[in-house]
């Protein structure tokens, strides 16, 4: 059996994203509002990108193509009126959230092979996701400070393994089967 033996560097990048992130979350955490207009803005920014991929790569077909101009259009739409789509984003969660549980509630027949014990799991925690989406859906500034803070915590996370990659020192080695790249 082959080893390769692969060199990583974690350098300085590493503690310099990991405290932009840390950073990052400290402004989800005190700034929603802020923060949901960032997230509106990567939304048409993704919405712009991916229209202009499916138009530049349709190749002639005509689905493609229209799905393109579709996202292009949103994307547009999702950066000119900022505010509107900072402010529509915490009913889209607190949907996202209801037609998720709905989604789940529709697989019970199949939970029900996986026993009994799976079935009740599984129709308690839909009924408790539509419950949530529901008061989220009436309370949306509830909704923004939960995607505040979620993702603040995940800013967090991303930030502290950035500062443990660069704290680990100059190079880690790692040794891998050469079966594994193949």
């Amino acid at each position: 059996m082959n080893k390769i033996v692969k060199n990583f560097r974690f350098g300085a990048g590493y503690l310099i994203v990991g405290i932009l992130f840390i950073i990052a979350a400290f402004f989800s955490f005190f700034n929603p509002i802020g923060n949901m207009v960032a997230l509106a803005v990567v939304m048409g920014a993704m919405a712009l990108v991916s229209g202009v991929g499916l138009v530049t790569h349709s190749n002639g077909d005509t689905p493609r193509l229209v799905v393109g101009i579709l996202e292009i259009l949103i994307g547009v739409f999702l950066l000119a009126v900022l505010p509107v789509t900072a402010s529509v984003i915490p009913y889209l969660f607190a949907a996202w959230f209801i037609v998720h549980a709905i989604a789940d509630a529709m697989t019970l027949s199949i939970c029900r092979a996986f026993g009994a014990g799976y079935f009740v799991f599984v129709l308690i925690l839909s009924l408790l996701c539509v419950g949530a989406g529901v008061y989220l859906l009436l309370h949306p500034g509830v909704s923004m400070l939960v995607l505040s803070y979620l993702m603040g915590f995940y800013f967090v996370l991303i930030g502290i393994e950035c500062i443990m990659l660069w704290a680990s020192g100059p190079s880690v080695t790692m040794e891998i089967d050469a079966e594994d790249l193949a």
